[in-house]
């Protein structure tokens, strides 16, 4: 697990990196799929790209990884 305190706001820094702005969305929906299994609640990003992403509720607590199987995409609430 990355050396962050919980409530980090460095989540597209955190191993493997990723652009702050414009990653894949592959990577983006990894992120977050990465941090709601580590229990994050919220995850922000400058992904205006990416509307879809931003969009996405995944549940937390959840290991898959989101471009395999586990995220559940929703309308953001």
């Amino acid at each position: 697990m990355p050396p962050f305190a919980p409530g980090s706001s460095s989540s597209t820094v955190m191993p493997p990196a990723i652009d702050g702005t414009n990653p894949t969305e592959v990577q983006a929906r990894d992120r977050v799929a990465l941090l709601a299994g580590r229990n994050a609640s919220v995850v922000s990003a400058d992904w205006y790209p990416l509307p879809g992403v931003l969009a996405t509720v995944v549940p937390r607590g959840t290991a898959a990884s989101a471009s395999g199987t586990g995220a559940a995409d929703a309308p953001g609430r």
